[in-house]
């Protein structure tokens, strides 16, 4: 027999033998078997958003005459009451001439259709220019209740609330002259809240209006609220690039609720 004869067997022994070794020196893992079954994954939606006054429960309270701010009694997000005082107005001269021309022109027209009258009596004049008078007074007496609606009538007035709600927005500040019709403030039903999330674009496909959505406080732990999507807008915002979603608050939950808190939103 040859050498290398001679020393592949103990090559062929010494290899079984150390592999035994090493498979004994190994850790055993138990397994578990089990049968395969199909399920559906759930892929929820996430986003997030700030709680805003429903736009629909929005009032705009306007001045009705141009003045200047002499009182300011609200500040903004404060809750005020029907018939609460918000701002106090002093008419302005030219606006406050006004009326008082039209007071002169009601005078006239008043004097104007007795005269008419005294001379179709005598007559001196004719009932078309008794008619004529008539018209006239009416068109004058028709332009002062106009002022006097928009409060001209007086030196100063006090716009007050016409609703229960929270001043959202303010808009006049103590000493401003403004113009008539200026917008002052903005006042919100507190119960009428919406949740304005914001959804990436390319993920519209997967929510759709009337589609359940949980709402949880990202500030107050614990506050889980579910509602329905009640509309998905129709084009990017250019300031968050994102599309908003609006979901309403039910009344039942807003009592733990505060405007401009941030909601997670899930669906």
């Amino acid at each position: 027999m040859s050498h290398r004869s001679a020393v592949l067997p103990f090559l062929v022994v010494m290899l079984l033998t150390a592999g035994g070794a090493w498979a004994d020196s190994q850790p055993s893992v138990a397994v578990i078997t089990a049968t395969a079954a199909e399920a559906q994954v759930a892929d929820s939606l996430h986003a997030y958003g700030t709680l805003e006054p429903d736009p629909d429960q929005v009032l705009s309270l306007s001045l009705p005459h141009a003045g200047l701010i002499s009182r300011v009694w609200v500040r903004l997000g404060q809750r005020v009451k029907r018939g609460d005082a918000l701002v106090e107005v002093v008419t302005a001269p030219e606006v406050h001439m006004q009326f008082l021309q039209a007071q002169s022109a009601v005078d006239f027209a008043v004097r104007d259709l007795q005269r008419n009258q005294r001379l179709l009596s005598e007559q001196l004049a004719t009932k078309a220019q008794v008619e004529a008078a008539r018209k006239a007074l009416d068109d004058a007496q028709a332009a002062l209740a106009a002022l006097k609606d928009r409060g001209v009538g007086a030196q100063k007035a006090t716009l007050r609330a016409v609703r229960d709600g929270i001043v959202t927005r303010l808009d006049v500040t103590l000493g401003q002259r403004v113009p008539a019709d200026t917008t002052a403030m903005l006042i919100a039903a507190e119960s009428r809240l919406v949740a304005r999330l914001g959804v990436e674009p390319e993920d519209l496909g997967r929510i759709r209006p009337d589609a359940p959505v949980e709402l949880q406080s990202v500030f107050v732990p614990g506050v889980s609220i579910v509602t329905r999507v009640r509309e998905v807008h129709a084009m990017i915002d250019p300031a968050t690039h994102l599309v908003e979603v609006l979901a309403p608050i039910p009344e039942t939950a807003v009592d733990h609720l505060v405007l401009g808190s941030r909601v997670r939103a899930r669906n």
